[in-house]
């Protein structure tokens, strides 16, 4: 039916009683099956070897160890069969020197992180979940790392933990970075506390106010100052307290002030009781619209000025009356 098959043959002489070459049995098997056989076992081959070569090129680009090792995590049990090349690069070792010494991986590190990280291993080993430990790594030139190993447990058909793998991170930098933030919100923490300490402690008033002109936040020189408690003042808008005649020139100055511009100011504020107050203050517009009050009560200071330029006038009208020439 013109089907091609893959044939093997074998042939052997025939001989007559004289030993005379007399003819010939030829032997023809039929080889489709193997020849099919052999098609799928080379196919297999090359497939297992592009995935070799595919998980090869995936794990050379993991930015980690990728490790495997058989037995508990210790130095009598533990074989290490299997480290990327990643190691050479990040800790100077070779892969020669992973291999050849059992739970290499916990004879470099950091002294002071031993004992623990070899508990936390032989705990996930044991617990047949893996988990995640942390530790330093010591490179070879004697640097300090900052790693983080994700490892699964190899079991065998009974659930029973053989092995572990995993990939080993180098978390120095984002270590770093997290150091730098915890020491940042510290010290923000400790400036705020320093900052409320200072306003609390001020002896000038200090008041923080909204665009609107409202009161967010009033230290105690402010309150005392005015007669009012903290609560009162919060939500009052800084306008009702100043005396309405100068009003209108006190908002004209303020509305003048641009973003982080210092405006001086003097006017008349009114207490709780009803009797004005010379304050003087300094006000500062913030990026976010707020307006930062410095204020300060200067009324004894204005009266003295009053007074001593009082005593002036007196003074020199007396001088006037003393000269000669004055009184011709």
């Amino acid at each position: 039916d013109g089907v091609a098959r893959p044939i093997e043959d074998s042939a052997a002489p025939i001989r007559d009683n004289a030993g005379n070459l007399s003819g010939v049995v030829l032997i023809f098997r039929d080889i489709s099956e193997r020849r099919q056989a052999e098609l799928a076992t080379a196919r297999l081959a090359q497939q297992v070897k592009q995935e070799q070569e595919r998980l090869a090129g995936l794990i050379a680009n993991v930015p980690g160890v990728v490790w495997e090792a058989w037995g508990q995590p210790d130095d009598q049990a533990q074989r290490i069969d299997f480290v990327s090349d990643y190691v050479e690069s990040l800790l100077g070792y070779s892969k020669a020197e992973w291999l050849a010494v059992p739970n290499f991986w916990l004879s470099i590190v950091h002294p002071d992180d031993k004992e623990a990280a070899a508990h936390k291993a032989a705990a996930d080993f044991n617990s047949g979940e893996g988990g995640v430990n942390q530790f330093r790594w010591l490179t070879k030139d004697g640097q300090a790392l900052y790693c983080e190993a994700v490892a699964s447990v190899i079991k065998d058909a009974a659930g029973q933990p053989l092995g572990m793998r995993g990939i080993t991170f180098d978390r120095t930098e984002r270590k770093q970075a997290e150091d730098a933030r915890a020491l940042l919100t510290e010290t923000i923490r400790q400036s705020e506390q320093l900052y409320r300490t200072l306003v609390e402690q001020a002896a000038d008033g200090i008041v923080l106010t909204d665009r609107q002109d409202n009161i967010l936040e009033a230290n105690p020189s402010i309150c005392t100052m005015l007669g009012y408690r903290r609560d009162e003042m919060l939500g009052l808008n800084i306008q009702s307290l100043i005396d309405q005649a100068e009003l209108p020139t006190a908002m004209r100055r303020l509305q003048e002030r641009g973003v982080g511009e210092i405006v001086t100011l003097e006017g008349q504020f009114r207490h709780q009781d009803s009797t004005l107050l010379m304050l003087e203050g300094k006000v500062r517009q913030l990026d976010d619209g707020r307006s930062l009050i410095i204020l300060r009560d200067i009324t004894v200071r204005k009266c003295v000025e009053r007074n001593q330029q009082f005593l002036s006038e007196i003074e020199a009208q007396i001088n006037r009356l003393a000269d000669p020439d004055e009184i011709r």
